[in-house]
């Protein structure tokens, strides 16, 4: 895990490049926070967490591009090769406490609160 965030923000939502918010569920315990991101085709290597204060990142590269096609009035074809998510939390957090695994293609973070 890294700690800092990208000085742009607007770059992190680029479609051209190919990215895609993961679903993500957030809980909040009395001293933690726990994180669910659900990461499909994404292998655990490829997987980078970033964390300020109060927010983390999450960065990640599909193993395979995810496709959707549209036919219709207007056709679109849209590859996704990245996932990517900036979780704000309403307390501030320890990163240096922070445990995650990866399993089944959801990553779990668990994050202590200060």
């Amino acid at each position: 895990m890294v700690m800092g965030f990208p000085e742009d923000f607007d770059s992190l939502w680029d479609h051209i490049e190919g990215c895609m918010e993961p679903l993500v569920e957030v809980r909040e315990t009395y001293d933690a926070f726990e994180i669910y991101v659900d990461l499909p085709y994404v292998k655990g290597e490829s997987i980078e967490v970033r964390f300020s204060e109060d927010a983390l990142l999450v960065m990640a590269k599909c193993s395979r591009a995810i496709k959707f096609d549209r036919w219709g009035f207007a056709q679109k074809r849209t590859e996704y090769k990245y996932f990517r998510k900036v979780i704000k939390l309403p307390h501030k957090i320890d990163p240096k406490r922070a445990t995650s695994s990866f399993k089944k293609g959801v990553l779990k973070i668990r994050v202590p609160k200060i």
